[in-house]
Protein backbone atom coordinates (compact mmCIF):
# COMPACT_ATOMS: atom_id res chain seq x y z
CA UNK A 1 0.00 0.00 0.00
CA UNK A 2 1.16 3.51 -1.31
CA UNK A 3 -0.07 6.73 1.07
CA UNK A 4 0.87 9.96 0.00
CA UNK A 5 -0.29 13.37 2.20
CA UNK A 6 -1.15 16.41 0.52
CA UNK A 7 -1.17 19.43 2.64
CA UNK A 8 -3.33 22.45 1.12
CA UNK A 9 -2.36 25.66 3.87
CA UNK A 10 -4.34 28.68 4.33
CA UNK A 11 -6.38 30.17 0.80
CA UNK A 12 -3.83 28.56 -1.63
CA UNK A 13 -6.53 25.89 -2.15
CA UNK A 14 -8.52 28.23 -4.95
CA UNK A 15 -4.96 29.76 -6.06
CA UNK A 16 -3.47 26.99 -7.53
CA UNK A 17 -3.52 26.82 -11.26
CA UNK A 18 -0.94 25.17 -12.21
CA UNK A 19 -0.94 22.63 -15.04
CA UNK A 20 -3.75 19.73 -15.11
CA UNK A 21 -4.10 16.59 -16.52
CA UNK A 22 -4.77 16.32 -20.02
CA UNK A 23 -7.74 18.65 -21.38
CA UNK A 24 -10.46 15.94 -22.21
CA UNK A 25 -12.01 13.87 -19.06
CA UNK A 26 -11.09 10.29 -18.11
CA UNK A 27 -14.31 8.27 -18.57
CA UNK A 28 -15.99 8.19 -15.09
CA UNK A 29 -16.38 4.75 -13.65
CA UNK A 30 -19.01 3.30 -12.16
CA UNK A 31 -19.53 2.40 -8.80
CA UNK A 32 -20.06 -1.06 -7.71
CA UNK A 33 -23.75 -1.88 -7.60
CA UNK A 34 -23.80 -2.65 -3.46
CA UNK A 35 -21.96 0.47 -2.71
CA UNK A 36 -24.22 3.25 -4.36
CA UNK A 37 -23.02 6.90 -6.06
CA UNK A 38 -19.85 8.29 -4.47
CA UNK A 39 -21.13 11.65 -3.69
CA UNK A 40 -20.81 14.31 -0.67
CA UNK A 41 -23.29 13.08 1.20
CA UNK A 42 -22.39 9.49 0.84
CA UNK A 43 -19.32 9.91 1.88
CA UNK A 44 -19.38 11.43 5.36
CA UNK A 45 -21.66 10.32 7.84
CA UNK A 46 -24.93 11.46 8.58
CA UNK A 47 -23.59 13.18 11.74
CA UNK A 48 -21.01 14.84 10.04
CA UNK A 49 -23.54 16.30 7.44
CA UNK A 50 -25.39 16.93 10.63
CA UNK A 51 -23.01 19.26 12.44
CA UNK A 52 -21.89 21.31 8.85
CA UNK A 53 -25.72 22.69 8.97
CA UNK A 54 -26.17 22.89 12.29
CA UNK A 55 -22.67 25.07 12.07
CA UNK A 56 -24.63 27.34 9.18
CA UNK A 57 -22.32 25.79 6.65
CA UNK A 58 -23.51 24.61 3.10
CA UNK A 59 -22.52 21.94 0.53
CA UNK A 60 -21.39 24.16 -2.86
CA UNK A 61 -23.32 22.36 -5.78
CA UNK A 62 -20.34 19.68 -6.64
CA UNK A 63 -21.30 19.98 -10.63
CA UNK A 64 -20.67 23.33 -10.49
CA UNK A 65 -17.63 23.38 -8.68
CA UNK A 66 -15.98 21.05 -10.88
CA UNK A 67 -16.93 23.52 -13.63
CA UNK A 68 -15.13 26.09 -11.83
CA UNK A 69 -12.16 24.03 -11.01
CA UNK A 70 -11.95 22.60 -14.81
CA UNK A 71 -11.89 26.34 -16.08
CA UNK A 72 -9.37 27.54 -13.74
CA UNK A 73 -7.11 24.44 -14.94
CA UNK A 74 -6.61 23.58 -10.70
CA UNK A 75 -5.20 20.29 -10.41
CA UNK A 76 -8.09 19.09 -8.19
CA UNK A 77 -10.15 18.69 -11.13
CA UNK A 78 -8.30 15.10 -11.62
CA UNK A 79 -10.83 14.28 -8.63
CA UNK A 80 -13.82 14.81 -10.54
CA UNK A 81 -12.22 13.05 -13.89
CA UNK A 82 -11.11 9.81 -12.58
CA UNK A 83 -14.82 9.27 -11.68
CA UNK A 84 -14.20 10.55 -7.90
CA UNK A 85 -16.42 13.77 -6.01
CA UNK A 86 -14.62 16.88 -4.29
CA UNK A 87 -16.99 18.50 -2.10
CA UNK A 88 -16.82 22.24 -0.86
CA UNK A 89 -18.05 23.67 2.13
CA UNK A 90 -18.86 27.39 1.90
CA UNK A 91 -19.93 29.89 4.67
CA UNK A 92 -21.83 31.60 1.92
CA UNK A 93 -19.26 32.44 -0.42
CA UNK A 94 -15.94 31.91 1.55
CA UNK A 95 -14.73 27.96 0.86
CA UNK A 96 -14.17 26.72 4.58
CA UNK A 97 -13.42 23.20 3.65
CA UNK A 98 -12.87 20.73 0.63
CA UNK A 99 -13.08 16.77 1.31
CA UNK A 100 -13.76 14.24 -1.78
CA UNK A 101 -13.00 10.95 -2.44
CA UNK A 102 -11.74 9.16 -6.19
CA UNK A 103 -10.46 6.17 -6.87
CA UNK A 104 -6.60 7.18 -7.97
CA UNK A 105 -4.08 4.79 -8.41
CA UNK A 106 -0.23 5.88 -8.72
CA UNK A 107 -0.43 6.24 -12.68
CA UNK A 108 -4.02 8.78 -12.97
CA UNK A 109 -2.69 10.11 -10.14
CA UNK A 110 0.85 11.21 -11.41
CA UNK A 111 -0.52 14.37 -13.28
CA UNK A 112 -2.07 15.69 -9.97
CA UNK A 113 0.98 14.98 -8.05
CA UNK A 114 3.50 16.59 -10.47
CA UNK A 115 1.35 19.58 -10.78
CA UNK A 116 1.45 20.41 -6.65
CA UNK A 117 5.15 20.02 -7.30
CA UNK A 118 5.30 22.56 -10.00
CA UNK A 119 3.22 25.15 -8.15
CA UNK A 120 5.70 24.83 -4.96
CA UNK A 121 4.87 21.79 -2.80
CA UNK A 122 7.19 20.32 -1.08
CA UNK A 123 7.84 16.39 -2.05
CA UNK A 124 9.25 14.58 1.47
CA UNK A 125 9.79 10.70 0.67
CA UNK A 126 8.06 8.59 3.15
CA UNK A 127 8.35 4.85 4.02
CA UNK A 128 4.90 4.62 2.32
CA UNK A 129 4.71 6.98 -0.26
CA UNK A 130 5.04 10.79 0.23
CA UNK A 131 4.08 13.68 1.99
CA UNK A 132 3.32 17.12 -0.09
CA UNK A 133 3.36 20.74 1.69
CA UNK A 134 3.40 24.36 1.68
CA UNK A 135 5.32 26.05 4.10
CA UNK A 136 5.33 23.99 7.02
CA UNK A 137 5.36 27.77 8.81
CA UNK A 138 1.93 29.25 7.16
CA UNK A 139 -1.53 28.75 9.80
CA UNK A 140 -3.97 26.90 9.46
CA UNK A 141 -4.27 23.62 7.83
CA UNK A 142 -7.49 23.30 5.46
CA UNK A 143 -7.40 20.83 3.23
CA UNK A 144 -5.35 17.19 3.65
CA UNK A 145 -5.26 14.38 1.00
CA UNK A 146 -4.35 10.71 1.56
CA UNK A 147 -3.53 8.34 -1.52
CA UNK A 148 -3.83 4.46 -1.05
CA UNK A 149 -3.42 3.69 -4.30
CA UNK A 150 -5.21 0.09 -3.46
CA UNK A 151 -7.64 2.02 -2.12
CA UNK A 152 -8.06 5.95 -4.17
CA UNK A 153 -7.81 8.97 -2.56
CA UNK A 154 -9.66 10.52 0.45
CA UNK A 155 -9.80 14.48 0.89
CA UNK A 156 -10.46 16.91 3.83
CA UNK A 157 -10.09 18.84 6.27
CA UNK A 158 -7.89 16.38 9.29
CA UNK A 159 -7.07 13.05 9.61
CA UNK A 160 -9.91 11.99 11.33
CA UNK A 161 -12.27 13.12 8.17
CA UNK A 162 -9.79 11.07 6.05
CA UNK A 163 -10.72 8.45 8.03
CA UNK A 164 -14.45 8.70 7.61
CA UNK A 165 -14.21 9.00 4.31
CA UNK A 166 -12.26 6.07 3.19
CA UNK A 167 -14.85 4.36 5.83
CA UNK A 168 -17.76 5.41 3.81
CA UNK A 169 -16.83 3.91 0.51
CA UNK A 170 -16.82 1.54 -2.13
CA UNK A 171 -13.98 -1.57 -1.34
CA UNK A 172 -11.51 -1.81 -4.49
Amino acid sequence: MIRLMVILVGGVVMGLTSCSASGAPAPTPSPTASSGAVSCTSILQKQSLDELVDSGLDLADPAAFSADLHAQKDPFAAFFDVGGVLCEVVDGTTPVEWYGWAPFTKENSADFRAALVSAGWTETPTASGADYALDPLSTGVVFACSFDYSGGAACGYDQPRLDEIFGNVPAR
